[in-house]
């Protein structure tokens, strides 16, 4: 799908809202809900950027958000609610399909390479204690991808 397209636009979003300086005691065991400002700064920048390029003309605009969604916080998440394997035709229930965008590495794209090929300096962010989430700072950078054609 990808090689369709030649022309894309290269997202890069640095730091965390709200946290400047952070520390791994300062975030919470449940820190999926404590990213929100951030998620919704990718996806929601992602999804605006994609929606008025298809308006633009580009009818074939397609955005690559990051990190998992974060949509249905007060509401349950259809796929959530189910038991088992979730397949295609539960996902096509989501309340939010028309927000939610996949992930660049969900679509097979390497990120550190093409934001090492943007020119930009992207390493990984070092947790504490090798525990997912407990990131040691908030010094942060993060990528999206709207692809034009």
């Amino acid at each position: 799908m990808v090689r369709e397209y030649e022309t894309g636009l290269l997202l890069k979003f640095e730091g965390i809202p709200g946290h400047r300086d952070l520390s791994p005691d300062q975030i919470p065991e449940d820190f999926h809900p404590f990213f929100r400002d951030l998620i919704l700064w990718v996806n929601g920048t992602v999804h605006f950027l994609e929606k008025t390029a298809f308006y633009d003309d580009f009818y074939k605009a397609f955005g690559f958000g990051a990190y998992p969604c974060i949509y249905c916080e007060h509401e349950h998440c259809v796929a959530e609610e189910q038991q088992g394997v979730v397949d295609e035709s539960i996902r096509r229930m989501c309340r939010h399909m028309d927000l939610v965008r996949p992930s660049m590495e969900a679509a097979g794209i390497d990120v550190f390479a093409t934001a090492r090929n943007a020119g930009w300096a992207l390493h990984t962010v070092p947790c504490r204690d090798l525990e997912y989430g407990m990131i040691e700072h908030g010094n942060i950078t993060s990528i999206g991808l709207v692809l034009l054609e």
